[in-house]
């Protein structure tokens, strides 16, 4: 039977592990700051200190990464009925905000001393003590990082993690000034801040939209796809459609799915199954489960008929169309028909247009009222 992949490391172990993790990164951080704060005044040297403060706003993003653990790990009440996970989201939108502004800081001083190029600027032992030990540093944050929000799936993590990569990129062009100036006394000091400040500021607005799509709500198509393909794996099932995930948080997920069944099927039965697999996803999963049962009738000919023509008018027009919760009523005076349209988002169709589709393509002599829903992919 197919599994789904295990969702991270959850609860008071999982706020445990972030706030150990960011609590690194900011004695890291300071630690930094202050050797190359140190450096960078007696260099003159506005990469070098331009680098420290961007080190020291490393720390407060850590200390908000650090925040972000705590209040995300507080239970639910009233007011919050589904937690406060998404506390995380939250401080990873800060930390981007945190890079955009150190970006810009860099980028206003750098045109500075481009403009204003006369300036002491010297080059010592502790200048590169600085920057090898910045190297060391920061390499071993980034790796950590990036080890540690694989293992945590966290996206305030992923940011630091990013942010510490900016850092190396930094510090290895603030080297390379040093070097240029120590070997031909080319101060090129303003323009690789420059040429710094702006590959921070991109990386800066990509974190940012990253941290702020989870906020907004984006759509979860790993997870839709993995719920899917294992409900599909129990008996009985004939297709499932119309999964919705809701995300309040990476360890707060509820979903919400539609399963179709034969029409015939013992209710309780039926109702002994989706019981088993709502407890299995959430066992395997921590995912909450609500699953809507369609019965679904498949040994009427005319039924098998009407569905099989009414799909292909549809995917005629468009392969991406699907149809589901397709029910056929008797009446008086004919039958009537009710699906649910499935369509991608960058296509516009009216129920009219449908209906008109899908009624040239029935049998003529039978008599069909139309009750359609639109759905989008």
């Amino acid at each position: 039977m197919t599994t789904i992949n295990p969702g991270p490391i959850q609860g008071s172990k999982r706020s445990v592990r972030g706030t150990l993790i960011a609590l690194t990164g900011i004695i890291a951080n300071l630690a930094l700051t202050t050797l190359k704060l140190i450096a960078g005044i007696l260099a003159h040297s506005v990469t070098l200190i331009a680098d420290a403060i961007n080190n020291l706003t490393d720390a407060s993003s850590s200390v908000v990464v650090m925040v972000g653990f705590r209040l995300s790990n507080r239970p639910a009440d009233h007011k919050h009925p589904y937690g406060h996970a998404r506390y995380e989201y939250i401080s990873a939108f800060l930390t981007a905000i945190f890079i955009i502004i150190a970006a810009t800081v860099l980028g206003k001083s750098s045109i500075d001393r481009i403009i204003e190029p006369h300036y002491i600027y010297t080059v010592n032992a502790l200048t590169y003590i600085a920057l090898a030990v910045s190297l060391c540093v920061k390499l071993f944050l980034a790796i950590f990082y990036h080890l540690a929000s694989k293992r945590l799936n966290s996206l305030a993590i992923k940011s630091a993690g990013v942010d510490s990569r900016n850092d190396i990129i930094i510090t290895l062009f603030a080297l390379l000034s040093a070097l240029i100036f120590t070997n031909t006394g080319v101060n090129a000091d303003g323009a690789f801040g420059l040429l710094i400040s702006a590959f921070i500021l991109i990386s800066g607005i990509k974190l940012f939209f990253d941290a702020l799509s989870p906020l907004i709500g984006h759509a979860d198509n790993d997870t839709i796809s993995q719920l899917k393909n294992k409900i599909l794996c129990y008996p009985n099932i004939l297709g499932v459609h119309d999964i919705m995930v809701h995300n309040y948080g990476v360890t707060k997920k509820y979903a919400v799915a539609h399963v179709e069944v034969l029409s015939k099927t013992d209710i309780y039965e039926c109702h002994k199954l989706i019981d088993k697999i709502e407890r299995d996803i959430l066992i395997e999963t921590g995912i909450n489960i609500s699953i809507h049962v369609d019965p679904c009738e498949i040994s009427d000919p005319l039924f098998v008929k009407t569905k099989i023509s009414a799909t292909q008018a549809l995917t005629s027009c468009d392969s991406r169309i699907t149809i589901h919760d397709f029910r056929m009523d008797k009446t008086e005076t004919g039958y009537d028909l009710f699906f649910d349209v499935l369509l991608p988002y960058d296509m516009n169709m009216e129920k009219e247009q449908i209906i008109s589709i899908v009624k040239t393509a029935l049998d003529s002599d039978t008599n069909f009222a139309f009750f359609i829903n639109i759905d989008r992919n």
